[in-house]
């Protein structure tokens, strides 16, 4: 998402004359994924790992990080990427601190 968000950049303040950020938050977990509504289903994902997922993405602003990952999915993933900033952060709607990683790309 990222790289595909630096790719239109310039297409993007070329015609709207202003760009945007994002930020991704990434945990690892189990989730209830599955179709939900009725006659117009969309694919959707419920549970705690869901909730905190969002939490860590709204740290990125706080952090001032593209993309911050949980220490869960930091345990899978630390062989594949490289790693900036790391912080411990209290997450709104969750209790105690959280070690939380910058991730600025793959090793």
């Amino acid at each position: 998402m990222l790289e595909r968000q630096d790719e239109r950049r310039a297409d993007l303040e070329a015609l709207y004359g202003q760009s945007y950020e994002i930020g991704v938050g990434i945990h690892t977990g189990q989730a209830v994924v599955g179709m939900l509504g009725g006659e117009v289903s969309v694919m959707t994902a419920i549970g705690d790992v869901v909730n905190m997922a969002s939490r860590i993405e709204s740290a990125t602003k706080q952090v001032g990080a593209r993309l911050l990952i949980s220490d869960a999915t930091y345990q899978e993933v630390a062989d594949a990427v490289q790693v900036g900033k790391k912080v411990s952060l209290q997450l709104k709607g969750k209790s105690g601190d959280h070690l939380l990683y910058e991730i600025l790309g793959r090793k």
